[in-house]
């Protein structure tokens, strides 16, 4: 934690002394605290690339990969997956830190979700349907994340105008007005003079979206020159005098989210389409399942061969054989990963005031629980298998992989199953103890008391 935070300090300080030097903002002056913050943050938005380009990315680099006419077939194969991985870890890292954001924006975590695994989608897709379909699913996510990144960037400046006047009624007498609420006003500012020309920038190639955040960018474009946003920079930079008496500027910053709220439903329509077009392109959360429990009761029957003759082999063997089984599981576990996230971010968009919701929400956190621990204990079980030297011990790993490989087929087979109603075996572990509950769907078993 220690080292994450000195990380975080050095960037911000060299982003703060580059801001500096390049003249943008006054080193000293009243103003020059909420400047600074402005600059930085627009420094930060201006530096960091948006998580759409991604797609781009990855479609480039794929054709340099296939230019390289050194590389071996399974060399090429290997670059181009490596290449995949990493950009669809670029979409699961971005969602991951929405996730954890104070105000986060749970749909366009879940798109985030859905985009990573449509992306993983696709190249397990592309061996068989080709480089066409490959570039059409790859330009329809492309279109859907621009789409819905644009409208998420709105989204992200409405909430913090919501913070903002939530702050001024009932903070307005009490030091954070007249210190968090400059500095907040400063980077919302900023983030609103330069939201026309980033949805004017998402270069969409669907008239019909594009005129609908031509005309959002056109209702944006005004608001500086409005006098809410004037009268709300004039009270913000004179709360920094100490003999200046607060005024709140909550009027002022309710205007303004009406018009992002305005300017929000401009676009309500394509990104509509962009969610049910995102749809299409990702399995869903049982297909899903599905498919990850046919492929790890694939390995187990592997994993069941190699236990029948581990004593009999040399442990040499036994290492070059599950070697590519433990990387097998490895992939496979990257991609339960992926799709404990999408149960995850199904769960954050739920209310948790309707009852059917509220079942969902407990469905979400039984199906996490059962892939808690099987996944990767089964790979640990085959890296210990390659480390072991003797082949007695070698064969106790491998049918440890074995009892978790089939614990993990059985979590993903009832998850892809699940139906609300259903009365189904869940095996949850509470206190380290593991024990079989039959449980009603969205239902839990009431803990038990040590004494009981």
């Amino acid at each position: 934690m220690g080292d994450g935070f000195g990380n975080r300090e050095r960037l911000a300080k060299l982003a703060m002394e580059d801001i500096i030097a390049k003249g943008k903002v006054p080193v000293g002056g009243k103003d020059a605290l909420a400047s600074l913050v402005a600059s930085m943050h627009q420094y930060l938005m201006e530096e960091l690339e948006p998580s759409w380009t991604c797609v781009g990315a990855l479609r480039q680099e794929l054709a340099a990969i296939e230019k390289q006419d050194k590389l071996t077939a399974a060399e090429l194969s290997d670059f181009c997956e490596s290449r995949w991985g990493a950009n669809s870890e670029i979409l699961k890292s971005h969602a991951d830190l929405e996730e954890v954001r104070a105000v986060a924006d749970a749909a366009f975590v879940g798109d985030l979700r859905r985009a990573t695994v449509a992306m993983q989608s696709a190249l397990a897709l592309s061996h068989g349907e080709g480089p066409e379909k490959t570039a059409a699913r790859l330009d329809t996510l492309d279109q859907c994340l621009r789409v819905l990144e644009g409208a998420h960037n709105l989204q992200e400046v409405l909430d913090g105008f919501g913070s903002l006047v939530t702050l001024e009624r009932w903070e307005l007498r009490t030091p954070h007005a007249r210190t968090l609420a400059p500095r907040d006003w400063a980077w919302l500012g900023t983030r609103l003079q330069m939201a026309p020309a980033q949805l004017k920038g998402l270069g969409l190639k669907d008239g019909e979206a594009r005129k609908c955040f031509e005309a959002a960018a056109a209702s944006l474009t005004e608001l500086p020159a409005t006098k809410p946003f004037l009268a709300l920079g004039f009270e913000m930079s004179e709360r920094r005098k100490s003999r200046h008496t607060v005024q709140s500027s909550r009027s002022d910053l309710e205007q303004l989210a009406a018009k992002l709220k305005a300017a929000l439903e401009l676009i309500h329509a394509p990104v509509e389409a962009a969610r049910a077009n995102l749809s299409k392109l990702t399995p869903s959360i049982s297909e899903l399942a599905l498919a990850l429990a046919k492929e790890e009761a694939e390995l187990k029957k592997q994993s069941d061969q190699h236990v029948g003759v581990a004593a009999e082999t040399s442990p040499e063997d036994n290492k070059t054989r599950a070697e590519p089984q433990l990387a097998r599981q490895q992939q496979i576990n990257v991609r339960i990963e992926s799709l404990k996230d999408l149960i995850r971010a199904d769960a954050n968009v739920q209310s948790i005031l309707k009852k059917d919701q509220r079942e969902r929400m407990r469905d979400a956190d039984d199906a996490l629980a059962t892939l808690e621990e099987p996944p990767p204990a089964a790979a640990q079980a085959l890296l210990d298998t390659t480390h072991d030297e003797q082949a007695v011990l070698q064969k106790a790993d491998l049918e440890r992989a074995v009892e978790q490989e089939q614990a993990t087929v059985d979590a993903l087979e009832l998850i892809a199953r699940q139906k609300p109603g259903e009365t189904v075996i869940f095996k949850l572990r509470r206190q380290k103890t593991l024990f079989d509950a039959s449980v009603r769907i969205g239902k839990r078993p009431p803990l038990r008391r040590s004494g009981e």
